[in-house]
């Protein structure tokens, strides 16, 4: 959980937050404690690498459906489907790939992170969607908007 993150620091705590990795420490204001995590990081460039593709293809799809237009009703449009439709099922995709993919030190098999998802979901879900709407909401307004 986040709680137990040793750092404070906004962008720790998403990938903290939305990898389960909370018990390693990304960055401190003591550098002796600082290390490299590939491992996670490997993690991350690979769910971004899947999330790159399956966002060009929602971004088309909504250019498709609401028109390429820029102007304030489409950029309304588009961000308000962003928000309702594409964010809470981010959220979901994101929490089911990091469980799925995460390092555990115990024996846990893939069948048992798969049958701990609707946990994780229960416990994370809102609180990524919050974090994610809250942050990324306006960004997303302006890229449909410019």
């Amino acid at each position: 959980s986040v709680g137990s993150s040793s750092t404070s620091s906004f962008s720790t705590s998403i990938i903290d937050r939305n990898n389960g990795d909370s018990n390693l420490p990304v960055s401190s204001s003591n550098s002796s404690s600082f290390f490299y995590d590939i491992p996670r990081t490997l993690r991350l460039a690979l769910f971004g690498l899947a999330d790159g593709a399956v966002s060009h293809v929602w971004f088309l799809t909504v250019d498709s459906v609401v028109g390429e237009g820029q102007g304030l009703v489409d950029t309304l449009i588009k961000t308000a489907a962003d928000a309702l439709v594409y964010t809470p099922l981010w959220c979901a995709w994101f929490l089911v790939f990091m469980t799925c993919i995460e390092e555990k030190k115990d024996d846990s098999t893939i069948a048992n992170r798969i049958q701990s998802i609707p946990s994780v979901w229960k416990s994370d879900w809102l609180e990524l969607f919050r974090g994610n709407l809250g942050f990324f909401l306006p960004l997303t307004g302006l890229i449909y908007g410019f």
